[in-house]
């Protein structure tokens, strides 16, 4: 089963603000924070109604709420999730652990996590400013290029 000494942090800047995230970080540590998207529907797309649970979503300004004014998801992915807290102040390497190792490991899930030989080659290749250069699916690119 799920640990229950694991903490969740949506980084989108909008669920929790910068300085929370900060102390979920520091006080859960590198080992147990994990960092995740509340995505929904209306992810990388402009403003605008999208869905969610049957329920009529506006996003402006990068913020997803019901017709009455509530959070109704993140519009984030967790590239930009990546960018946000590391710009908080968490290391790069203990980010990327916090969205792929730990998740994975916590869930059970051998296969993930972890850019090793016998596991899923899934991973993306990001520039010094974390801009994304390639994507890998199943060891195959599928979009971008690994020539540097």
């Amino acid at each position: 089963g799920a640990s229950t000494t694991f903490t969740v942090d949506i980084s989108d800047g909008i669920h929790l603000h910068p300085d929370i995230c900060r102390l979920i970080m520091r006080c859960k540590g590198k080992e147990l924070a994990v960092a995740i998207t509340d995505a929904m529907e209306a992810a990388g797309m402009p403003d605008g109604k999208y869905q969610l649970g049957g329920q009529d979503v506006f996003l402006s300004g990068g913020i997803a709420r019901l017709a009455d004014g509530t959070i109704a998801g993140s519009s984030s992915n967790l590239l930009e999730e990546l960018k946000n807290v590391v710009s908080y102040g968490m290391p790069l390497e203990d980010a990327v652990k916090a969205m792929t190792e730990i998740p994975a490991k916590d869930l059970g899930l051998a296969d993930l996590g972890a850019l090793e030989e016998g596991r899923c080659a899934d991973f993306i290749v990001l520039d010094e400013n974390l801009n994304l250069l390639a994507t890998v699916i199943d060891g195959k690119l599928a979009n971008g290029s690994l020539e540097f």
